[in-house]
């Protein structure tokens, strides 16, 4: 678990350090999008394409082609943290990356707390949508899944903040 963390941190701080706001929110897209393609539409030998389940996935397969040996040691086959599947675990960070930009713009505290909840919300219907063609699940860290998740934590961000924030009592941004 650590070692994804870092290998997320790894990208996700390249990104932040290297590439402007929208080229952020390119990669952050075309981290899930690939992903959802990879996951949906690449053929597994002996399964097919689009397989869900724990078996006969094609995060799964490349797991087992590249990492044999040294899977989750409770399933031995398959790893909920394996290398396909770190391209939206990048894209959650990503959220918490572009939140940053947010929380240290110039806005009201209000405003940003009202941001928040409304990309929150957004977030949290698009994962939604998204679950139609490619279901919510995480143990396969689905785009789907991701776009639930950060909408989830900004809804989060925005209630503390809301009950917390009080003029001078939390400085965020410059």
């Amino acid at each position: 678990m650590l070692q994804r963390i870092g290998v997320c941190y790894l990208f996700a701080g390249t990104i932040f350090l290297f590439a402007r706001l929208r080229a952020q929110i390119a990669w952050n897209a075309g981290f899930l999008i690939v992903y959802g393609a990879l996951v949906k539409l690449a053929p597994v030998p002996g399964f097919g394409s689009g397989v869900l389940e724990k078996d006969g996935n094609f995060a799964q397969y490349i797991d087992q082609l590249v990492l044999s040996g040294h899977m989750w040691a409770s399933t031995r086959t398959w790893d909920p943290e394996g290398i396909v599947s770190t391209l939206p675990a990048v894209a959650t960070m990503l959220f918490g990356v572009l939140a940053g930009h947010l929380l240290r713009s110039r806005l009201s505290p209000e405003s940003k707390t009202a941001w928040l909840m409304v990309l929150g919300n957004a977030l949290m219907a698009a994962g939604s949508i998204w679950a139609w063609w490619l279901p919510i699940n995480k143990n396969l860290w689905t785009s789907s899944y991701s776009l639930l998740m950060a909408g989830m934590a900004a809804r989060g961000v925005a209630f503390i903040l809301d009950i917390f924030w009080e003029p001078g009592a939390i400085r965020i941004g410059a």
